[in-house]
């Protein structure tokens, strides 16, 4: 089972696990209720990556970017 690590980025702290998910779609939608709520606030970007550490999808100020 491949589960989904969510990674806020910031210029000050670098990169931080802020959650794991054992989907993609719950990882997606983690990070949609994160921003609506303020997540943002403290992270320049959101990375969605998987157990090998693949990047999935980001989302920063201009919204989501997908890599696979």
């Amino acid at each position: 089972m491949t589960n989904y690590e969510i990674l806020g980025w910031s210029d000050h702290e670098g990169a931080k696990e802020i959650q794991v998910t054992a989907d993609y779609s719950s990882a997606k939608a983690w990070v949609v209720d994160y921003v609506r709520n303020g997540g943002m606030d403290s992270h320049s970007e959101i990375l969605i990556q998987n157990d090998d550490g693949e990047p999935m999808s980001a989302y920063d100020k201009y919204g989501w970017t997908h890599y696979q």
